[in-house]
Order: C-alpha cells, then sequence, then structure tokens
C-alpha cells in the first residue's frame, strides 16, 4: 500500500472520528454540561472563552447538536458573554465565533440568534473589532453572513437590510473586504438582490458592487485606442485628394533632385 493511500485513509478516519466524537459528545450529554458551566460562572472570562470554542466546535457540523445547543439556550448564553466580556477580545472573538458556527444551516438556531437581538451585537463587535482586532471583526462579519445568505428562506426585511448596511460600510476598508468576501459576502449579496423587499434589494446590488474584484488598470493611454486593431496589421488608409496627391508628387520630385544634386561630382 502506497504512503499517499496510508495518508488519505488516516485523514479520512480522522474526519469520521471528529463526527462521531462531536456526535458522542452530544449524547452523552456534553452540550448541557458547557451550557451549565457558563450559567455558573458568567464573570470567569477564561472559562466562557473555552466553552464558547467548545459550543462552537461541537455544533460545527452536526445539525442535531445544533438543535440541542438552541433547545438548551446556547444563542442565549454566547450573546451574553459576548455583551458582559465586551473588552475581552478572546471571549468576544470565541463567542462570535460560536454564534457563527450555530447560525449556520440550521433556521431554529437563526431565529434564537435574531430574537436575542444577534444582529445588533454581532455588529457592535465587529465595528470594535476594527480597532486592532480583525479576528474578531472576522467571526462577527461570518457570523452575519451565515444570518443573512444561508436561511432556508429570505431573512427578515430588518435583518437583510441592517447586514446589507453594514458589510457595506465596513468593507470600504480593502483588508476587511477581503475577509467579508472570503466569508460569503458575495453570494449573500447575490441571493438578496432578489428579496422581495425593494430597500433590500437595492442594498444588496450596492453591497454586491461594493464588494467586486478591482478592475485591472493599465499604464499604456493609448491602449484603448489600439485595443482594436489586429496586431501585425496597419490600419486601412483612405484614398488622397487631389490636393494631397499634389503635395505627395512634388515632394517625390525634391527628393529626386537632392538625389541627383549629391550624385553630381563637382568640378
Amino acid at each position: 500500500v502506497s504512503p499517499d493511500y496510508e495518508k488519505g485513509r488516516h485523514a479520512e478516519s480522522s474526519v469520521m472520528l471528529r463526527g462521531q466524537s462531536r456526535r458522542l459528545i452530544v449524547r452523552q450529554g456534553g452540550m448541557e454540561l458547557l451550557l451549565g458551566a457558563m450559567r455558573r460562572f458568567p464573570r470567569n472570562a477564561m472559562l466562557q472563552t473555552f466553552a464558547c470554542l467548545a459550543v462552537g466546535q461541537v455544533a460545527s457540523s452536526e445539525l442535531h447538536a445544533k438543535e440541542v445547543a438552541s433547545e438548551k439556550g446556547a444563542a442565549v448564553l454566547l450573546l451574553q458573554a459576548l455583551r458582559r466580556h465586551a473588552k475581552d477580545p478572546l471571549v468576544a472573538r470565541y463567542a462570535c465565533a460560536g454564534l457563527r458556527q450555530l447560525a449556520s444551516h440550521s433556521l431554529q438556531t437563526k431565529t434564537s440568534i435574531a430574537e436575542e437581538g444577534g444582529v445588533v451585537a454581532l455588529r457592535d463587535a465587529a465595528q470594535r473589532g476594527l480597532s486592532g482586532g480583525i479576528g474578531l471583526s472576522t467571526e462577527a462579519f461570518g457570523a452575519l453572513c451565515h444570518l443573512a445568505s444561508k436561511h432556508p428562506a429570505f431573512p427578515d426585511a430588518e435583518l437583510a437590510v441592517a447586514t446589507c448596511g453594514l458589510l457595506h460600510n465596513m468593507s470600504i476598508d480593502t483588508a476587511i473586504k477581503s475577509h467579508v468576501v472570503k466569508l460569503g459576502g458575495r453570494e449573500a449579496a447575490d441571493r438578496l438582490s432578489s428579496h422581495e423587499d425593494s430597500t433590500v434589494r437595492n442594498l444588496a446590488k450596492l453591497l454586491a458592487k461594493t464588494l467586486e474584484p478591482p478592475k485591472e488598470s493599465t499604464n499604456d493611454p493609448f491602449g484603448a485606442l489600439f485595443a482594436t486593431r489586429t496586431p501585425g496589421l496597419s490600419a486601412p488608409r483612405r484614398p488622397l485628394s487631389k490636393r494631397e496627391k499634389k503635395v505627395v508628387s512634388q515632394m517625390d520630385f525634391d527628393d529626386i533632385r537632392e538625389r541627383a544634386d549629391e550624385s553630381t561630382p563637382e568640378p
């Protein structure tokens, strides 16, 4: 058996093991344990950090885990941690990361996050991250993108307007724009451009324009002038007028006379 095959089989086994581990944690009450610890020690920043991280990881690819987390109040606890520890960059970042994981492909958790004021909380977190915590802004943008773009149906107009407006304003900065695009901003704008609400459609089109890739520029000022010409071929000439023909004939005559004078030896 080739080493590449063994490596691939090992990687596949690791992925399966992670999925099985998540299901096992949920089945054995691990989600309830995590959320219970968050309720019991709300002011412990380190515990809140790792609990938010664990909730997001356990619920990242398991729909059942997301549903269990939503039923047990995970969205409320993550948002409380985000608000209570707003000045702690690690707690805020992993709370946003957990919300991003919960919001992915789950209508139930999307609804819970939105009802608990998650859009405003994520917007505020993204704005705080602009002062130096780009990781915080990235996770907050990711959560907002999931809330708006991967909903089974169109999101509420108010939610869509808030999300499009926020992403548009943030994406004026080139560095942030790249993160928004990476996290699915263009897909969100494309989906919302056909929303039933006209305000949402207009904002989505504006966002799509903002997220467009930069156009290639050229330093050749004559590039557009010669863009339609075929390389190696000269442009077609128009017929000469009578006056132009007369001038050309006179030029030819003068040229012949000058050559004759040059070839005549001096006496």
